[in-house]
């Protein structure tokens, strides 16, 4: 069963462009981290690793998700865990926008992406 997920900031967060993704950094918190994106068609991120888990649940849209060599086609509610050190890349192979909240632990996926990003 699927459950119906809604979800906002107050006051919003911090915004960057993530591999020229909108991301929205909401909480890094003692060792938990949790961001929001948001995918065009046809966008995504580069191929990429990092030593620290995540995980992606979809809001709306839909997203592929590539593991290595494997691909997983994600659909609203759905979640996805990636374990640390696993070269993986999202794209929106749809023709909406999606929009997805990330999950890592411990909560460096906040500073990999101000590493890598510029200010939105």
């Amino acid at each position: 069963m699927k459950i119906p997920f809604s979800f906002t900031v107050p006051n919003g967060g911090e915004w960057l462009s993530f591999h020229g993704v909108p991301v929205e950094l909401i909480l890094n918190l003692a060792g938990f981290g949790l961001s929001r994106g948001f995918v065009g068609p046809g966008e995504g991120a580069l191929p990429h690793r990092h030593s620290f888990g995540e995980g992606f649940y979809l809001l709306r849209g839909s997203l592929t998700v590539t593991v290595e060599d494997e691909v997983c086609q994600m659909q609203p509610g759905d979640f996805v865990h990636l374990p640390a050190n696993v070269t993986h890349f999202i794209k929106n192979t749809g023709s909406q926008g999606a929009e997805v909240l990330v999950f890592s632990v411990p909560g460096q996926f906040n500073d990999f992406q101000r590493e890598v990003s510029i200010a939105a």
